[in-house]
């Protein structure tokens, strides 16, 4: 059954201040969509999903949640609204695209923050909400960011994300214009190697949106199958090679699918 409801009153939504919404429990979200005025997306910052006070999900700010949703193609933010999909649409079987929706039977608290920028005029908040049948915590999609700097130009090395055991990785996402190729190893198999461009090209084939002037994506879930990810399971060495135009500083953003008890 799908239901359509609108959500309680977020608190402490002014400037300079942490907005809170402690959604109610019980049914299974698939997802939220915000409903905001008097600032900007740039101007809603880390905003973050805590399940039982751990953060399950955490955006830098509303332009790069707005980003992972252009790149599936999922649903874009307006100048008003934001969605937040915990469901995955991109998945061809309708069965795989619910599994990571947030079920709640069996948690405590379901907590959504937005940190609102000095700048922002007279913000407004309010927020609706899909859910789905009542349904425990499972598999959800955690996003996570890991700032990395790199002094100087060319081939670099990530070597210490971290690596659950039992999760698996849908995609990493290299937020930096000046990244121009990537290459991945696990456990000494090389499981990526690409330019930019091409990764882009291969893409868009597949109905995505790269959005390659800020950023390339490894995208391990093309065809709209989870059994594509990556498997952490027994992976001890993982190793993010990007070649970059210019020195300077890129989040890596990763897509874990795991269980509450993972990172």
């Amino acid at each position: 059954m799908r239901l359509t409801h609108k959500l309680p009153s977020f608190s402490n939504v002014v400037a300079g201040a942490t907005a809170t919404l402690e959604l109610p429990l019980g049914l299974a979200y698939h997802m939220l969509l915000l409903e905001f005025s008097g600032m900007a997306l740039a101007q809603m910052k880390n905003i973050r999903l805590e399940v039982n006070g751990k953060v399950v999900q955490k955006w830098k700010d509303g332009e790069r949640l707005n980003s992972l949703n252009k790149h599936y193609k999922r649903g874009t933010a307006t100048a008003s609204s934001l969605p937040i999909w915990f469901i995955r649409p991109e998945m061809d079987d309708p069965a795989q695209q619910r599994v990571f929706a947030v079920g709640t039977s069996d948690v405590q608290t379901l907590t959504l923050l937005i940190d609102i920028a000095d700048d922002a005029t007279a913000p407004k908040l309010t927020g609706h909400a899909i859910k789905g049948n009542q349904s425990p915590l499972g598999i959800i999609t955690k996003v996570k960011t890991f700032p990395v700097s790199f002094a100087t130009a060319g081939e670099q090395e990530i070597d210490n994300l971290p690596l659950p055991r039992g999760a698996r990785i849908a995609s990493v996402h290299l937020y930096s214009p000046d990244v121009t190729r990537c290459e991945l190893d696990m456990n000494g198999l090389r499981v990526f190697e690409m330019d930019k461009t091409l990764a882009a090209k291969i893409q868009t084939d597949y109905a995505r949106d790269p959005q390659s002037s800020h950023k390339m994506s490894l995208d391990f879930m093309l065809e709209g199958d989870m059994s594509q990810a990556l498997v952490l399971e027994g992976v001890q060495d993982f190793r993010i090679r990007p070649t970059l135009a210019n020195p300077g500083a890129v989040d890596v953003v990763v897509e874990y699918l795991d269980q509450y008890q993972g990172i």
